[in-house]
């Protein structure tokens, strides 16, 4: 999903063009929304940009089904100042405690690649004055590659490939020196060679200020000013290449010299259809004046039912119209024209989670053939077949209790979960999809209805509405 935005007299309008990912064909459609105020700053159009991009990610990103398996991986970015005995002392203990998978690193002043973390794989790129400096270092539980081919010798970055879940991502960890505004122009065409449907992870320390990241900064009115600067450069690159910033206003720098605050360590990600949560670290105790951020990236958890869009017999071309009508209703609206642009922020935003609830159907899935089974009941099915394969292997008496034992564990359980599920099917499936919802479990029957019902009078009930009414008033 890639937004761009331009800007003329008075006029916001931002294009959204869905593209093809993980294997499930999106449609190609230009998605307009135009906001009657004056935008006298970037900064205002940069915030509407973001609150319209999350909105559309708070629901797009549902639309892959590719979530499986439970999976937690939770990566750590820390401006260490210096890797010294006391800092890789303090990582061993924090990476412990907080069950790191990913560590990145900026500031490291490493003077050589001999660079040795616990069993983990380091990824490293030091500077050439021995200053600075950025690394990757992986838990071996997780699987990685160095790419070597984005390194570039004038910007301090480290790239790898690592897979999440069902995914593989390109992580970047970054760090620009404060001033340095033309390293962003060598981060630009580092990610141009990055595939655009690759998902990437990017963090590290930017040294750039903007209200999109830290919502408390006031932009300087010296506009040479080196932090605002840089803060323009990248807000432009997470325009352009569809970054979702997963900051939320909280600071992650103390300066120690005036003892002010900011947000300039960063989390930028693009791509990943799982959860993400990010958050900071304020009570760790480093020698560094950066506090470590964390990144949670979540998936499904096991054995639950979720909801997931269906889109097999999606009308997209009701859905950019019914879009379409929404937001020139919104635009047209009174509480809209009087609010302030912050406001009219949140109801573009409001208006654009809602519309897929009103022209997209869902449907429940689960990470097992059927969606009673839970993981209770797949642990009684295992004790079975090991029972069954023991008194296959030798017919004893004492296997024999077990087998018998394990097997009636298990199918009491297995009606158990199943009439459970049943009964919930019942009280809140509508009578048109009863009888999917029904084939679905059978897994045995393609027609979307059944046999006429012998009625207690000698004549057959052919409806299929009454049908339900009359299984589930005797079943119920």
């Amino acid at each position: 999903m890639l937004i761009h935005a331009y800007t003329h007299t008075g006029v916001c309008a931002v294009p959204v063009t869905i593209h093809q990912t993980s294997g499930v064909q999106y449609p190609v459609f230009v998605l307009t929304v135009v906001v009657h105020t004056q935008l006298t700053t970037k900064s205002v159009l940069c915030s509407l940009i973001c609150k319209i991009n999350s909105a559309l990610d708070m629901w797009f990103t549902a639309l892959t089904l590719l979530c499986s398996i439970s999976l937690t991986m939770r990566i750590a970015q820390i401006n260490c100042s210096g890797i010294s005995k006391f800092t890789r002392s303090r990582l061993h203990s924090y990476v412990d405690e907080k069950q790191i998978d990913i560590l990145c690193l900026q500031e490291t002043w490493l003077k050589d690649d001999k660079f040795k973390f616990k069993r983990w794989s380091p990824n490293i790129n030091n500077a050439a004055d021995g200053y600075g400096g950025v690394a990757i270092i992986t838990h071996p539980s997780v699987k990685a590659v160095k790419l070597d081919k984005l390194k570039h010798n004038d910007l301090e970055a480290v790239w790898s490939k690592i897979q999440v879940g069902k995914q593989t991502a390109v992580i970047g960890s970054v760090y620009i020196r404060p001033g340095d505004t033309a390293k962003f122009q060598i981060l630009r065409d580092k990610l141009n060679e990055i595939d655009r449907s690759t998902p990437v992870i990017i963090t590290g320390d930017f040294n750039g200020k903007s209200k999109l990241w830290q919502t408390d900064y006031k932009p300087p009115r010296n506009k040479n000013d080196k932090p605002y600067q840089m803060g323009k450069l990248l807000e432009q690159i997470i325009l352009d290449f569809s970054l979702d910033i997963h900051n939320t206003g909280t600071h992650t720098h103390i300066s120690r010299c005036d003892g002010s605050s900011s947000a300039i360590d960063l989390f930028l990600t693009r791509g990943l259809t799982y959860g993400k949560r990010w958050s900071v670290d304020q009570l760790v105790v480093l020698k560094s004046d950066h506090m470590p951020t964390l990144l949670d990236i979540t998936t499904e958890e096991e054995g639950q039912i979720k909801e997931k869009w269906n889109l097999k017999n999606v009308s997209w071309s009701l859905f950019g119209h019914t879009l379409s009508r929404d937001l020139d209703n919104l635009n047209n609206s009174e509480d809209y024209q009087s609010a302030d642009t912050e406001r009219k922020c949140e109801l573009t935003q409001e208006t654009i989670i809602l519309c897929p609830e009103n022209t997209i159907a869902k449907k429940q899935i689960s990470r097992h053939s059927k969606a009673f089974i839970t993981d209770k009941l797949k642990t009684l099915q295992k004790e079975f077949w090991r029972a069954k394969k023991a008194f296959t292997k030798r017919n004893a008496p004492h296997n024999q209790r077990a087998l018998d034992k394990a097997r009636e564990e298990y199918c009491n359980e297995y009606l158990k979960e199943k009439d459970i599920f049943w009964q919930e099917v019942c009280r809140n499936t509508e009578h048109k999809d009863l009888w999917n919802t029904v084939n679905k479990i059978n897994n045995n029957c393609k027609t979307k209805s059944v046999q006429p019902l012998y009625n207690s009078d000698g004549t057959h009930e052919f409806d299929d509405g009454r049908i339900a009414e009359r299984l589930k008033s005797t079943h119920h």
